[in-house]
């Protein structure tokens, strides 16, 4: 009986062997849907993944680039500021300028009116010359003055 179960040994483990063999075809076949569907899951899980890496890259980009809008606002902000302060005290400047022009303009028609005296004076007290031809030319510049525009560039 040895010699029988030696001989049949061969068969018994290709049966075995054939029979292990269809059990895994059976089951490949019986879950190919399953499998398959796994397969799509991965698939689908790798593309949504590789979308949120692009989003978070992109997040990023948009991310430095509102760090800098932010800092070129900044900048802007500090110029306008800085241009603010300047035009504040050039308005300043400018109001203390028309203050002493002014001064001045009272101060020059007092001592126009003063020399113009003075010379109207000499020229009543009988002397000629230069005292007669100032007193001309002055009284021409005054008649000529009186008409012309205080500002004459364009506004």
């Amino acid at each position: 009986m040895i010699e029988f179960v030696d001989k049949v040994k061969p068969f018994i483990e290709m049966i075995a062997w054939v029979g292990t063999l269809i059990t895994v075809i059976t089951l490949l076949i019986v879950n190919r849907t399953k499998i398959k569907n796994w397969q799509d899951n991965r698939r689908e899980r790798s593309r949504k993944l590789d979308d949120l890496i692009s989003n978070a890259t992109e997040l990023q980009e948009t991310h430095k680039m509102l760090a800098e809008l932010i800092e070129a606002a900044t900048r802007t902000t500090e110029s306008v500021t800085t241009l603010a302060k300047t035009v504040e005290e050039t308005i300043a400047h400018n109001k203390r300028q028309d203050a002493e022009l002014e001064r001045s303009r009272n101060q020059r028609r007092v001592h126009d009116i003063a020399l113009f005296a003075l010379v109207d004076t000499a020229a009543q007290n009988g002397h000629d010359g230069a005292i007669t031809e100032a007193r001309k030319v002055m009284l021409e510049h005054l008649q000529e003055v009186a008409h012309e525009p205080v500002y004459k560039g364009e506004c």
